[in-house]
C-alpha cells in the first residue's frame, strides 16, 4: 500500500518544541525474527586440529571436518558438522571431539561414526575460549576473561563446571594429574611455567612456579619434561618428573627468532617461529637439544604443529592445512597442501550468484538462487590476496592485494577464467568500476584509475597519491571520494581521468575506513557513521552522525538503509532517510567478524571473514523512530497552534501505523507526550 497524502497536524503549544519523533509499527506478521539469517556458507580457513589413528579433525571456517589420512599425501574428507562458532582448539577422547568454539563455548561432538558426527552436548563459557585438553572425564578449557575452567564431561550431554581460576595464560597442558600453564608476563607475575595439582579436579592446588627468561607462549609435556616455547629466549626444556621442583635441564636458542609454538613427539620437538619456519629438534638428550632440520612454508607466520606417523600437520591460522613429511628429520619436505576457501573479505552479487573475494582463497562463486542453501559452483585462484570485488558486464574485477587488479571472465560461473591483470604499485585494497574505468584504492599507492574497456588488457590512465592509506573509494558526479585512513576523506576531481586532482579533504577524529555515496551525500565510517554534505564538493561539511562501537568499519547502502559492520560480529541497520539524524533500526548477528555487507533483492549477503558467508532476510523493522523538524513556539503561549506537513510512503505489504512524540527542550523525555496512533 502507499500513503502519500500529507497530514496537517495541529497541536496545543505547551513547550518549546525541538523536534518530533514519528514511531512506526508494522503489523504483527512482520514482527518475527527480523532480520534473520536464512542460509550460510560456513567455510573459511584452518585454525586448529587433532589426530586420532588415521583420522585428522580440523576446523574449516565454522565447520569441524574429519579426513582420512591413511595416505598423508591425499587426505580424504569423510565427514563434517557445522558449528555456530569458529573452532580454535580440538581435543579427542573416547569417541568424542571436544571443540573450543571461540565465543560459542565448548561443543561436544560424538565422532564414533566419523561420517556422521553429531553434537551431543554444549557448555556455555564466558567470553572467548581458544584451547581445550581432556584428561579422564574432565575437560580443561582456556579462555578470556574466565581463565581456566575445569568441566566434568563424564556425561557428555550434561557437562558441568567443577572449578575455575582466573589466570592470564597463553597455553595449557595436562599430564599425570598436573595442569601446566604457559604464563606470559603480567604486572604481578614473571613469565614462566605455572603448575597445579589437579588430581582432585574439583579442588586444584597451585604447586609451584618456574620462571623462564622470555615470554612463555606455548607448552607441551611429554615423558616427564615440559617443553616451553619461550619467545625470544628459544626452547626451554624443564624436568617435571617432580612437579613441585621443576628444573631447567636444557635449552636451544634460535638466533633472531621468536619461538611461538612447540609440540613434542617421541625424541623430537617441532618448534615454530614467528616467521613460520618449522624447526625439527632432537631432544633425545634433553640437556643437549640439537636442531636437525627446518622447513619454510610460504607466508605462514602462525600455526600449531600436530604430529602423527612421521608427518607434521600445520593448521595455518587463517590459511590452509599443510602436511610435512618428517620421516627424514634432517630434510623435511612438503607432502601436500589442503587448500581452504580462505577468509571472505568482500562480496558482489549478480544473476543469482554471490562472488566472494576470499583472501588467499581467491574468488569463490556460490549459487544463491536458493538463499537458504548456497552452493559453491566455481573457484578462481588469484596470485595475491583477494580483498575487494566488483561485477560488471560478465566480468569480476578483483582488488588482489600485492597482485594488483585481476579481471575474471564469469560468463560461465562454474568455469571462471582470469583474462587480464595489471599490477599496481601499492596494495590493491578495494575498488569501484564505473563504465570503462576501475578506480582502485591502492593503500600506499593512492588512487589508481585503470581503463578496463578491453578486459584482457587493462591500462592505467591516471593516478594520484594520497597522504594516507587509500582503503576504499566511491564515485559520483565526476568525483572520487577516498577513505584515506588517518588522513580522513579525500575529494578528488576525476572528470579528466588522466589528471585527477584533489580539491578538498575532511579530517575526522578516527581513521576513515569505508565510504559510500547515496542521495547526494557521502557516508563514511571512522568507527562511527558520519554523513557528509558534498553539494559543494570543494567544501564538504559533516551534517549527521551516529555513535557506534569502536572499530566499526564496513559500509553498504541500499533503499534508504545503511549497513555497517560493528564489533561483536554484528551488523547495524541504520535508517538514513533523514541524513541529519541517522537512527539504528535493527541488527544482524553474524557467525564471524564482518568485513562487508551487500544488500540485494531483499537479502543481506554478509562477508564473515574466516567464518565464510551468511545470508540474512531483510524485512521492515517492527518498530523504529524517525525524527522530523517542527516549528517552535514560545512557552506559555496558551492556545497558540503550529502546523507541519508529514508525507509517508509505505512501500511494504503490511499495514503501517504511526504516532507522534513531542520532545521538549531541556525536559526529561522519559515521560514524553505521545499522540494517538494513525493508520
Amino acid at each position: 500500500m502507499s500513503t502519500n497524502a500529507p497530514k496537517t497536524i495541529s497541536m496545543m503549544a505547551l513547550f518549546i518544541i525541538l523536534g518530533i519523533q514519528v514511531v512506526f509499527n508494522t503489523s504483527p506478521a512482520s514482527a518475527q525474527d527480523c532480520p534473520e539469517v536464512v542460509g550460510r556458507w560456513p567455510y573459511g580457513s584452518a585454525y586448529a586440529g587433532a589426530i586420532s589413528g588415521n583420522l585428522v579433525y580440523f576446523g574449516n571456517g565454522t565447520v569441524l571436518q574429519i579426513a582420512d589420512i591413511s595416505d598423508p599425501k591425499t587426505p580424504r574428507l569423510v565427514g563434517e558438522i557445522v558449528l555456530p562458532g569458529f573452532p580454535t582448539g580440538i581435543a579427542l577422547s573416547n569417541g568424542f571431539a571436544y571443540v573450543a568454539d571461540s565465543e560459542a563455548g565448548l561443543r561436544i561432538i560424538d565422532v564414533s561414526t566419523p561420517a556422521s558426527p553429531v553434537e551431543v552436548g554444549v557448555f556455555e563459557t564466558t567470553g572467548k575460549i581458544w584451547k581445550v585438553v581432556v584428561s579422564g572425564h574432565y575437560a580443561y578449557v582456556l579462555g578470556s576473561p574466565a581463565g581456566v575452567q575445569i568441566i566434568d564431561v563424564g556425561l557428555p550431554n550434561s557437562p558441568v563446571a567443577v572449578a575455575s581460576f582466573s589466570i592470564l595464560t597463553s597455553d595449557i597442558a595436562v599430564s599425570e594429574g598436573y595442569l601446566y600453564l604457559a604464563s606470559f608476563p603480567t604486572s604481578f607475575r614473571s613469565p614462566g611455567l605455572l603448575i597445579f595439582d589437579v588430581s582432585t579436579p574439583e579442588s586444584p592446588i597451585e604447586v609451584t612456579f618456574h620462571e623462564t627468561p622470555g615470554a612463555a607462549q606455548r607448552i607441551d609435556v611429554s615423558s616427564g619434561y615440559a617443553f616451553v616455547a619461550d619467545g625470544d629466549s628459544g626452547l626451554r626444556i624443564i624436568d617435571v618428573t617432580t612437579p613441585a621442583s621443576p628444573i631447567e635441564v636444557g635449552f636451544l636458542d634460535v638466533p633472531y627468532m621468536y619461538i611461538s609454538a612447540v609440540t613434542a613427539y617421541d625424541d623430537l620437538a617441532f618448534v615454530a617461529d614467528h616467521q613460520g619456519t618449522l624447526h625439527v629438534i632432537d631432544v633425545g638428550l634433553p640437556s643437549s637439544p640439537v636442531e636437525l632440520g627446518l622447513f619454510n612454508p610460504p607466508d605462514t607466520p602462525n600455526y600449531d604443529p600436530v604430529v602423527s606417523a612421521g608427518h607434521v600437520y600445520l593448521f595455518e591460522y587463517f590459511r590452509d592445512l599443510r602436511v610435512i613429511d618428517v620421516r627424514n628429520p634432517s630434510s623435511p619436505v612438503e607432502a601436500c597442501v589442503v587448500r581452504m576457501p580462505g577468509n571472505v573479505r568482500d562480496i558482489a552479487v549478480s544473476n543469482g550468484h554471490a562472488f566472494a573475494a576470499s583472501g588467499q582463497g581467491g574468488v569463490r562463486i556460490l549459487d544463491v538462487s536458493t538463499p537458504a542453501q548456497p552452493v559453491e559452483v566455481g573457484v578462481c585462484d588469484t596470485p595475491g590476496t583477494a580483498v575487494g570485488i566488483e561485477i560488471q558486464g560478465g566480468y569480476a574485477f578483483v582488488a588482489d592485494g600485492d597482485s594488483g587488479l585481476r579481471v575474471i571472465d564469469i560468463s560461465s560461473p562454474s568455469v571462471p577464467t582470469e583474462v587480464g591483470h595489471i599490477d599496481t604499485p601499492g596494495y590493491a585494497f578495494n575498488l569501484v568500476v564505473d563504465r570503462d574505468l576501475a578506480y582502485v584504492a591502492d593503500f600506499d599507492g593512492g588512487l589508481r584509475i585503470i581503463n578496463v574497456s578491453i578486459p584482457s588488457t587493462p591500462v592505467e590512465v591516471g593516478f594520484i597519491d594520497t597522504p594516507g592509506y587509500a582503503v576504499d573509494v566511491a564515485i559520483s558526479g565526476g568525483y572520487a571520494f577516498v577513505a584515506d585512513e588517518h588522513e580522513g576523506l579525500r575529494v578528488i576531481d576525476v572528470t579528466t581521468p588522466g589528471s585527477p586532482t584533489e580539491i578538498a579533504s575532511l579530517l575526522r577524529p578516527d581513521w576513515v575506513r569505508s565510504v559510500e555515496v547515496a542521495g547526494g551525500y557521502v557516508f563514511i565510517v571512522d568507527g562511527d557513521l558520519r554523513v557528509i554534505d558534498v553539494s559543494s564538493p570543494r567544501e564538504p561539511v559533516e551534517i549527521g552522525f551516529l555513535d557506534m562501537p569502536n572499530y566499526s568499519s564496513g559500509l553498504s547502502i541500499s533503499s534508504g538503509l545503511a549497513y555497517v559492520s560493528a564489533p561483536g560480529d554484528d551488523i547495524w541497520i541504520i535508517n538514513i532517510a533523514t541524513p541529519t539524524a541517522p537512527v539504528k533500526v535493527g541488527s544482524i548477528s553474524s557467525p564471524g567478524f564482518v568485513t562487508a555487507v551487500i544488500p540485494e533483492a531483499g537479502y543481506a549477503f554478509v562477508a564473515a571473514s574466516r567464518s565464510g558467508m551468511a545470508i540474512a532476510r531483510i524485512c521492515v523493522p517492527a518498530c523504529f523512530p524517525v525524527s522530523i523538524a517542527a516549528a517552535a513556539s514560545s512557552p506559555g503561549a496558551g492556545d497558540s497552534q503550529w502546523t507541519t506537513d508529514l508525507g509517508i510512503n509505505n512501500r511494504g505489504d503490511e499495514i503501517l501505523t504511526y504516532k507522534l512524540q513531542m520532545l521538549p527542550r531541556g525536559e526529561d523525555n522519559t515521560d514524553a507526550l505521545f499522540t494517538d496512533e494513525f493508520t
